[in-house]
């Protein structure tokens, strides 16, 4: 996991590997904030983003989720939002997987993980084998609305 802002994004993406800033770019032509809500491909279906919004939910409601084929970029377009993620992989089995079909599978909470607060225009980067928990409120549950953009992990190399 690594967690970053939009307003950085410029500096702090040299460092990535190109396809993040393809991502990236496709998701600004493609009007970035302003899409709708749904599921827009930016390049079929290696690289699309899925832009909703919703109430944030308690802690004690978190399910950790994985993937193995996507990279997850979660960027908070408004609000703020909580995000956990597991330090090691689960060591436990799944308690639902559905990689084939929806490349998700979810898992009991691990014994440790980091938490993260972003707001605004804040992003966390989440690469297949990490879990973890996003759409966690900062106390209160409250609307929230993001991008998560899917990168086709192969497109890494």
């Amino acid at each position: 996991m690594f967690v970053g802002s939009l307003q950085r994004w410029g500096k702090e993406s040299v460092s990535l590997h190109p396809a993040f800033a393809r991502a990236m770019a496709l998701f600004l032509q493609k009007g970035g904030a302003a899409l709708p809500l749904g599921r827009h491909e930016l390049e079929g279906g290696d690289i699309y983003v899925n832009v909703e919004e919703g109430e944030t939910r308690p802690p004690e409601q978190r399910r950790f989720e994985m993937h193995r084929a996507f990279v997850d970029v979660q960027i908070v377009l408004e609000g703020e939002e909580r995000m956990d993620c597991a330090v090691v992989p689960p060591t436990e089995p799944a308690l639902e997987e559905d990689f084939e079909g929806r490349d998700i599978a979810f898992y009991p909470d691990p014994q440790r993980f980091q938490t993260v607060l972003l707001g605004a225009g804040d992003f966390a980067v989440f690469l297949p084998g990490e879990p973890h928990a996003p759409n966690l409120a900062c106390g209160e549950p409250s609307w929230h609305k993001k991008a998560v953009i899917k990168i086709r992990a192969a497109l890494l190399g």
